[in-house]
């Protein structure tokens, strides 16, 4: 048996950093290897609504893919070589361009990386490893002082106030403010909500975190704490050639008649990353769960694929996987990707993420 992983000391880094990691082989017999090689790969993909003919009874729609590669880069790092039972390294650099795009994940777009290890055994038979790395968007460095804004009163007061201590929004952390209402007039409910917006070929608004409290359960004229959470990563604010990802809170108080009174505060989000966040010691790596797969296939640029009803269905299992994966709920993860794989059992992307799910929950990370 061999077993071809990825050692990494983290999953994050920064644009313009080195990443610095080893391939581990792990055997239980001799034999030799032609060569090793790694590449770090990054890519777009954007999930599209296309109109279709149908001949005389007009038109249909199907979810399309656009596929483009970002970044590929390539180093032999081994080459005819002999080996022996038990564990061998093969150390292994790439420095990250600065121009890179952050890693980010939407319904409708995903740009990925990810370190991709290749050792091609004496007799052709070929082992593969892939682990994913997040390219980080640091805001740390971003101004941290407190804004308030209001909503105008029909007459002279302010009915609502919103005051954050800080415009930042750090990925994973919750949105906490304080907010004043400062009417007596009827209103149904305080309506708080994060639209994100993104544009790439067209612009589109959702909704991704929203709460909504009844009128009866409020306190006016007095201070109160309100805070948001979502359990789905929040993309990062991004303004980078033609891809601009932007977000604000919205606070409204929902009245009848489209009478509605809100505050909008512009947020950027990003990662806080805090010192001392990338000491992590050459020693002190962990090896990541290896992904086996079939001989991959690189993206092709502009690449469009179709998929059928059956298809679209086991993706979007396979897109809940991915997101109860990243908040560590493996269990979840297993059964969202076992549905994936029973509308599309030979996916090799559904194959691999459950393989990488397996070993992360024998392994009890």
């Amino acid at each position: 048996m061999k077993e071809l992983g990825i050692k990494l000391p983290r999953q994050g880094y920064l644009p313009g950093e080195m990443i610095k990691g080893k391939v581990v082989l792990k055997s239980d017999l001799n034999f030799s290897f032609e060569k090793v090689s790694v590449s770090i790969v990054g890519h777009m993909i954007q999930t599209y609504v296309a109109a279709k003919s149908k001949g005389k009874r007009g038109l249909s729609t199907e979810v399309r893919d656009r596929t483009w590669g970002l970044h590929e880069e390539t180093s032999e790092i081994a080459e005819n070589m002999a080996l022996y039972i038990g564990t061998s390294e093969f150390p292994f650099e790439f420095q990250i361009p600065d121009h890179l795009i952050p890693s980010y994940a939407t319904s409708t777009l995903v740009i990925a990386y990810h370190i991709h290890a290749t050792m091609v055994v004496t007799g052709k038979e070929v082992l593969n490893a892939i682990s994913e790395i997040t390219l980080l968007h640091s805001i740390a460095e971003l101004p941290d002082e407190p804004i308030e804004a209001s909503a105008p009163h029909d007459f002279t007061d302010k009915s609502l106030i919103v005051r954050l201590d800080s415009q930042r929004l750090c990925i994973g952390e919750s949105v906490l403010f304080d907010y004043y209402i400062g009417t007596d007039m009827k209103f149904n409910a305080l309506r708080a909500e994060i639209e994100h917006t993104e544009k790439l070929t067209k612009k589109t608004t959702r909704v991704i975190i929203k709460r909504e409290i009844p009128s009866d359960e409020l306190t006016r004229h007095e201070w109160k704490k309100l805070g948001l959470f979502s359990e789905k990563p929040i993309p990062p604010s991004i303004s980078i050639d033609e891809l601009q990802s932007s977000l604000v809170l919205r606070v409204t108080l929902v009245r009848k008649l489209n009478l509605d009174q809100s505050v909008t505060i512009s947020l950027v989000a990003g990662h806080c990353l805090k010192q001392g966040w990338n000491e992590h010691q050459e020693e002190d790596a962990v090896q990541l769960p290896p992904i086996y797969m079939r001989q991959p296939t690189p993206p092709k640029p502009a690449a469009e694929v179709t998929l059928s009803d059956k298809e679209r269905v086991a993706h979007n299992w396979y897109k809940k996987a991915v997101s109860f994966k990243e908040f560590g709920e493996i269990d979840q993860a297993l059964m969202s990707i076992e549905t994936s794989l029973k509308w599309a059992p030979d996916s090799e992307q559904a194959l691999a993420l459950r393989d990488e799910l397996v070993w992360l929950k024998e392994h009890g990370e």
